[in-house]
């Protein structure tokens, strides 16, 4: 349930919006006006499924930003000496780019590269990349555009300072209203501006204010 927070972030009146509890992840201490993502996603297990005739060996393994939680199936659909190709198909059924052996496999969904082995893949040969929710998922964090976890996407906005330098923190976070967009912050590297729109369609208004 929301409730009226009163806060000098506040530009409109009455000087009251709704906010929501939050859980924020360890490791920063952060203040008023830090920009949230939610945590919602995290790398999972990768393995060949028992029963392949091909043991090339599987690295490089990372999320991309719109990995999707669940099992992406790689499926092998063409035969070569040495090599071979996949198929890739999310969790919601999408066909993404086809992988090929012994070539890193790059996409904004899932990344890893797939070896030739002593023995080659042949067409039936499967393997499975899942995509995890992790211990961490519903927490928030510091809105960070490299993240592929979910902070990467703007949320909330922080109505008061709260030290989770430790441990993870229960604090507020304004869901609605017109906020100083300068009191506003994300993550090194980030920028404010890039996530005004996002915020917007969510109810979250930034407005440029003199500094208080």
């Amino acid at each position: 349930m929301s409730t009226e927070y009163v806060h000098r972030n506040v530009l409109a009146e009455p000087l009251s919006l709704p906010t929501r509890p939050v859980v924020l992840k360890s490791g920063v201490s952060y203040l008023e006006g830090a920009v949230l993502g939610r945590i919602k996603k995290a790398k999972g297990a990768v393995a060949a499924t028992v029963g392949n005739t091909g043991n090339g060996a599987i690295s490089g393994t990372s999320i991309g930003a719109k990995a999707e939680i669940g099992t992406y199936t790689l499926t092998c659909v063409e035969a070569v000496g040495n090599a071979g190709r996949f198929e890739v198909v999310t969790p919601s059924g999408q066909r993404l780019k086809d992988l090929t052996v012994a070539v890193a496999y790059e996409t904004d969904h899932i990344n890893l590269t797939v070896a030739d082995g002593a023995q080659d893949f042949i067409v039936g040969d499967e393997i499975t990349f899942v995509v995890e929710a992790g211990d961490d998922a519903g927490k928030y964090g510091l809105v960070d555009e490299s993240a592929v976890d979910g902070k990467q996407d703007a949320e909330l906005i922080l109505a008061e300072d709260a030290d989770a330098t430790d441990d993870d923190v229960t604090s507020v976070a304004y869901a609605q209203g017109r906020i100083n967009k300068r009191r506003c912050y994300v993550a090194d590297g980030s920028d404010v501006d890039n996530h005004v729109e996002t915020l917007a369609a969510r109810g979250l208004i930034l407005e440029e204010a003199a500094q208080t």
